[in-house]
């Protein structure tokens, strides 16, 4: 019994030792454990010259702030360049406009001025004529001689032709040639013989061209 005692009694030392032995191994994990923590802290704020996690990520936060307000400041002096070019752009609209508008007023001012100016030295060569008609209506009521005044009267004619000759008026030949549509206006059609067809036999009103545009058409009959 005594043996059985001792026996007991030694097993129940052993395991109290081996119990003190886990709870020492279970202290010297705990230390470790918190060595390796305070080393990944040491390691952490070195790496953020003695910063935490927190001042970091706020740092980052505050240059990505830092770069979008730069941004956005290039952003605005973009839109207010893009806007004066705008202005400038729809100044010179306006300007170029309004000289357009301009120009057009001037050039049909000079047009009807022209229209004028050439209306007036078309008269001043009338003139002349005018004045050669007034003479031959005095000589008229005083003329016995009816030849004399015929050939006057022929006289004035032909200088009034050479005056209208001379600003670019041209009369129209029309009898015998072929006709043309696009030149004369047929008033009716008569039956010809067959070199005749198509042709112009007879003109009821002469047509007149001013430098070389036809200012009025001629009025002819045509062979069929």
């Amino acid at each position: 019994m005594e043996k059985q005692a001792n026996e007991d009694i030694e097993q129940t030392q052993e395991e109290v030792v081996d119990e003190k032995k886990d709870e020492t191994s279970a202290t010297e994990e705990q230390c470790l454990e918190g060595k390796e923590e305070s080393s990944e802290d040491e390691t952490e704020k070195n790496r953020g010259l003695g910063k935490s996690k927190k001042d970091i990520k706020f740092e980052k936060l505050a240059e990505e702030k830092a770069e979008l307000e730069e941004k956005l400041t290039e952003l605005e002096e973009k839109l207010s360049a893009l806007e004066k070019l705008a202005s400038e752009n729809k100044e010179k609209y306006l300007r170029l406009f309004s000289e357009f508008d301009n120009y057009k007023k001037r050039v049909a001012k000079e047009k009807i001025e022209l229209i004028d100016s050439a209306s007036a030295e078309t008269i001043k060569k009338l003139l002349p004529v005018l004045d050669d008609i007034d003479r031959a209506n005095e000589m008229m009521d005083k003329a016995t001689d009816v030849q004399a005044v015929k050939d006057g009267c022929n006289l004035i004619f032909d200088k009034f032709k050479n005056t209208l000759t001379s600003c670019g008026l041209a009369e129209m030949k029309t009898t015998g040639d072929d006709f043309d549509a696009d030149k004369h206006y047929a008033i009716t059609k008569l039956p010809v013989a067959e070199d005749q067809k198509n042709k112009i036999i007879d003109t009821t009103k002469k047509g007149y061209t001013l430098n070389g545009k036809i200012i009025r058409y001629p009025q002819v009959v045509v062979g069929c």
